[in-house]
């Protein structure tokens, strides 16, 4: 298996995960949002729903894409191993320097759910929406600390090449 197959099918893994986690968040959100009319309850709606909808965005960008960039990749190391290398590094360094962003967002939504939690404890919609961007913000950014790990061996196969 080359570092391309090992790598991609991680990722296609993940974003599936991603899909699936944002989904079911979204329907959660909606359900939650008609079934229970409670000030918690239609609070921790709202950034279910919003992250949500990131989450299967994503999961569904990646996943869609990732079957041809493995078919192009793998056709142009066959025909071009440099040119590969000196083409996807650059790509990959670019995707590394975004989980920069992507992670303080996901640590900002951790921490305004936990301020909320703390300071409107009392109030039924505002701790319903710390208690959701506390658990997105959480989910988001365990799984994209995995996908960071990875593209980061990904990256030092790439320069071993």
């Amino acid at each position: 298996m080359t570092q391309i197959d090992t790598y991609f099918r991680a990722e296609k893994a993940e974003s599936l995960l991603f899909l699936l986690i944002g989904a079911g968040a979204v329907v959660l959100a909606v359900f939650a949002w008609m079934k229970w009319n409670e000030p918690f309850t239609k609070g921790f709606a709202v950034p279910l729903l919003l992250i949500g909808l990131i989450q299967a965005t994503v999961g569904a960008t990646v996943l869609l894409r990732t079957g041809k960039q493995v078919a192009d990749l793998s056709a142009q190391v066959q025909q071009d191993a440099k040119g590969y290398r000196a083409a996807e590094l650059p790509r990959m360094e670019k995707v590394m320097k975004s989980f920069t962003v992507i992670k303080w967002t996901e640590i900002i939504f951790i921490v305004a759910g936990i301020g909320l939690l703390v300071l409107l404890k009392d109030k039924g919609f505002w701790t319903g929406v710390g208690l959701g961007f506390m658990l997105q913000g959480a989910i988001s950014l365990t799984l994209d600390i995995f996908a960071e790990k990875r593209g980061l061996e990904y990256m030092e196969a790439l320069a071993l090449a």
